[in-house]
């Protein structure tokens, strides 16, 4: 402790939920009304209530909604993320969303970047290709989050990095045949 150096301090808010991937691992869903009963008391889950349930839909549609007006206020403030995936969305104490590590995160209100960060699977083409990319680098990972949600796994995974990284740039999305996906869900998916 000298007065010529600076301290840093990190705080972490405490999130004792679960998080999304530990959602998707173990097929839980909440049934739909009480996940609108917990939206509009401002959480999305209180664990002790979940229950199985074929809403699982409206649950998933609600978690993104709620996410796209998340990453909206960030980029309002200037702050990209760049490493949205399930691992990194977290469940506070009351059930609330929140999303956490901001390692990769930059205050970029006008400037585009070319650094390759983030996870494989949630990559957009713009950074596999190392071209300049911006905040809709995290519309593209909620787009991967929705099909991921709906299907169970990630869009793009293949059998190695090289093949991951082939059908990100050709963006080769295709649904399963099971479970049945709607139309609207899938353009959800594939976003504007």
């Amino acid at each position: 402790n000298d007065a010529n150096i600076m301290l840093i301090w990190r705080v972490m808010q405490y999130a004792p939920g679960k998080t999304l991937r530990d959602f998707l691992a173990d097929g839980t869903v909440v049934a739909y009304e009480q996940l609108v009963s917990m939206f509009e008391e401002r959480t999305f889950f209180k664990w002790y209530q979940v229950e199985h349930s074929n809403a699982s839909m409206h649950a998933w549609i609600t978690i993104i909604w709620s996410l796209d007006l998340i990453v909206a206020l960030m980029h309002a403030f200037g702050l990209v993320h760049r490493d949205i995936k399930p691992e990194n969305l977290l469940l506070g104490l009351n059930g609330e969303l929140k999303i956490a590590d901001f390692g990769w995160s930059v205050h970029a209100p006008h400037n585009r970047r070319r650094t390759l960060c983030g996870t494989l699977d949630y990559l957009p083409p713009e950074m596999v290709e190392g071209r300049e990319h911006d905040k809709y680098v995290d519309n593209w990972s909620l787009g991967v989050l929705c099909y991921e949600f709906l299907t169970g796994g990630p869009p793009f995974e293949a059998p190695g990095h090289q093949d991951t990284y082939r059908r990100i740039v050709r963006v080769d999305l295709k649904f399963p045949e099971k479970p049945a996906i709607s139309q609207g869900a899938q353009d959800r998916a594939r976003g504007p």
